[in-house]
């Protein structure tokens, strides 16, 4: 399994929030700030997962180009904020997903997939609007490549699927 990059975090806030200086006079009133508080929780993940850091040495799970085709499990559809297969991934297996977008972080912000990969044995519709309303396209069972419109996908369905209008 390969390890994503989800946040980053310099060493010294590592040591920040590693140190316990959080609540203890640090913000009015001893009380934490919003982001101290978010520098804690990175820290104990980051512990948790055995990371060390040396001086100045940022970690993190969230590098826009560790991502690449292959990380697409087999039996899925992918889609990819950036071409190549780069960027961050969201994937699916079932037949029928009528409502995509907030299952996936990225496209619920806005943010328009670039590039596809469909692992499945199947062809895969996909809409940009929930309950397979206005299609974008498909792509055919194997099919992998970068996206030349807008894909902000809403909803998507395996072709012939009972309740797919294909």
């Amino acid at each position: 399994m390969k390890l994503r990059k989800r946040f980053t975090m310099t060493a010294a806030a590592t040591a920040l929030a590693l140190g316990g200086l959080l609540g203890s006079g640090v913000g009015p009133a001893g009380a934490a700030t919003e982001a101290e508080v978010g520098v804690q929780q990175e820290a104990s993940a980051a512990a948790e997962a055995g990371f060390t850091l040396a001086p100045g040495e940022a970690v993190g799970f969230e590098d826009a180009g560790a991502l690449a085709y292959d990380d697409c499990d087999d039996g899925y559809i992918c889609f990819f904020s950036a071409t190549g297969g780069g960027g961050s991934k969201c994937q699916w297996s079932a037949a029928l997903n009528p409502d995509t977008r907030p299952e996936c972080t990225w496209m619920k912000s806005g943010t328009t997939a670039k590039s596809v990969w469909n692992r499945t044995s199947y062809r895969y519709h996909y809409y940009l609007d929930k309950n397979y309303r206005n299609r974008l396209g498909s792509t055919l069972s194997g099919g992998q490549g970068n996206l030349a419109g807008n894909y902000l996908i809403g909803s998507l369905c395996r072709h012939n699927a009972s309740g797919c209008p294909n």
